[in-house]
């Protein structure tokens, strides 16, 4: 039996070409966060002005008592303050820069009024770390108090062998003093203590003066125990939002941020009345600004803000 014979496979006429590699798409740029470049630009803007000396910062911050900057913070929320108040500062930097002997607001002045605001800021990154942190807030607490005891310590143990050569002086130690067994309050005392130090420190009396010498009641022992008065505020502050007081500023916040709403009125002050003619615009406040300037001026004093950009 003869069988046919097998036809041959046909040859593939497909062309087989090598794998190219796939076409890489760059990603769209991502256009610059608006606020981020504004914050750029004030951070620049700000370091180029001339600092204050330490006399007239000490000076300015004077002018307004921490209390009643405490009181106006409590009216607006402080990043709404802080983004208005860093526009409204970076508006006035060509009048000022050009026309502050004029102006009465030097540019001196308006570097202390954006340090202020640079603050303001610092102080709300560290509120929203101490809600949002992981770090342990009872331990906080609990080295700030520490602290707070060892500067009360220090300040008591200067004082208390000096005292009885002034009876006044004696009455306000035993007053500053307090017992903190009896409800004392911590950072009051400290407070009042370290007031009482910078008294003895920079007396009138020479002999006074060379006992606290003798003491060692320095400048330095006097800032450690009114830094350690803040660090235990703001513990305090910290343990009271980590137990679910999210909503409101810390009192710390709420002092930077008054003493920035008082920066802005005073600005606004001294250009409206100063100025030599309108080529120098007034500053333009937001709304939040107005709204936490009622108690001190009429809301109706200040020009309507342009809308922001």
């Amino acid at each position: 039996m003869t069988t046919a014979p097998k036809s041959k496979p046909k040859k593939s006429t497909a062309k087989t070409s090598a794998r190219k590699p796939a076409k890489v798409t760059a990603a769209p740029a991502t256009p610059e966060d608006p606020d981020h470049a504004e914050q750029l630009r004030f951070d620049r803007e700000r370091t180029a002005l001339p600092a204050p000396s330490d006399a007239l910062r000490n000076g300015l911050m004077r002018t307004r008592s921490a209390q009643r900057c405490r009181e106006l913070g409590t009216n607006t929320r402080a990043h709404e303050v802080a983004k208005e108040a860093r526009r409204t500062l970076l508006g006035v930097v060509p009048s000022v820069t050009a026309h502050g002997a004029t102006l009465r607001y030097r540019p001196e002045r308006l570097r202390f009024a954006m340090d202020l605001v640079h603050a303001l800021e610092l102080a709300i990154e560290a509120q929203q770390r101490a809600v949002s942190g992981s770090r342990s807030v009872a331990s906080s607490r609990l080295r700030a108090d520490a602290d707070a005891l060892d500067a009360r310590r220090a300040l008591v143990g200067a004082l208390e062998p000096i005292v009885d050569a002034d009876p006044t002086e004696a009455a306000a130690f035993a007053a500053a003093r307090g017992n903190l067994k009896s409800g004392t309050d911590l950072a009051l005392s400290l407070d009042a203590l370290a007031a009482q130090a910078e008294r003895w420190r920079t007396h009138s009396d020479g002999d006074l003066r060379a006992l606290a010498e003798h003491q060692d009641i320095t400048s330095a022992l006097i800032t450690a125990a009114t830094h350690a008065a803040h660090a235990l505020r703001a513990a305090r502050d910290e343990t009271a939002f980590g137990g679910g007081r999210r909503d409101a500023d810390s009192a710390q916040t709420n002092e930077l941020e008054g003493r920035v709403l008082c920066e802005l009125d005073a600005l606004y002050d001294a250009l409206s009345r100063n100025r030599p003619d309108t080529s120098v615009p007034l500053p333009k406040l937001g709304p939040a600004t107005l709204r936490g300037l009622r108690k001190i001026v009429s809301k109706t004093t200040h020009e309507t803000p342009s809308p922001a950009p």
